[in-house]
């Protein structure tokens, strides 16, 4: 025959001994706590993804625009993409070697 069970009081949400149903209590409590905030002021991972997606869609709608390309015009643009490519990291490294400048950094090699 089935047992039939008995509400537990609330602040004993675990099943461990006497001793640690204030810290039980406490962690339900905390969670519960943090679950409303979530609700407030969001997620950081979902904010991080509302951060990221104007570059997600940038970088599907370059993707779209390449594959209805055909073998010979992505041949004949990829010296104009390599170009662009080597100008935007050469951008990046002046920055750099400015920065390490400013720091006083040596230049080794």
């Amino acid at each position: 025959m089935a047992q039939l069970l008995t509400p537990q009081k609330p602040y004993k949400i675990c099943n461990l001994n006497q001793q640690l149903g204030y810290f039980c209590w406490f962690k339900k409590l905390n969670a519960m706590i943090g679950g409303i905030l979530k609700k407030l002021f969001g997620d950081k991972g979902q904010k991080d993804l509302k951060e990221l997606q104007p570059f997600v869609e940038a970088a599907n709608l370059e993707h779209a625009k390449l594959g209805e390309l055909s073998n010979d015009e992505l041949r004949a643009i990829t010296p104009i993409l390599k170009a662009k490519i080597t100008a935007g990291l050469k951008e990046i490294d002046d920055k750099i070697s400015e920065l390490k400048k400013k720091l006083g950094y040596s230049q080794l090699g």
